[in-house]
């Protein structure tokens, strides 16, 4: 698989993740989810998974080419991505 092939796979890890977390919190108060451990434990997941393709072992391709090429850009394309969830 090419870098930009898994750089395009991470994203999609990551994206797929914040939508299910987005999903999995909808409508719901910080006292629902603190009463749920299931919904605890299934965000915690979708948080490690967006970590995981972030910070992938095979030293931070993706992490590293965008942080590098543009700091600024990359703080805030990662902003806008997480700024939608309520």
């Amino acid at each position: 698989m090419s870098p930009e092939s898994r750089d395009l796979s991470y994203l999609w890890d990551m994206l797929n993740a914040a939508h299910k977390i987005s999903e999995r919190i909808a409508g719901k108060k910080f006292f629902d989810f603190r009463q749920d451990e299931t919904l605890q434990l299934a965000i915690e997941r979708l948080l490690e998974i967006i970590g995981e393709a972030l910070f992938p072992r095979s030293g931070f391709p993706f992490t590293k080419k965008l942080l590098l090429n543009s700091p600024e850009k990359s703080k805030s394309s990662l902003f806008h991505l997480f700024s939608s969830f309520n």
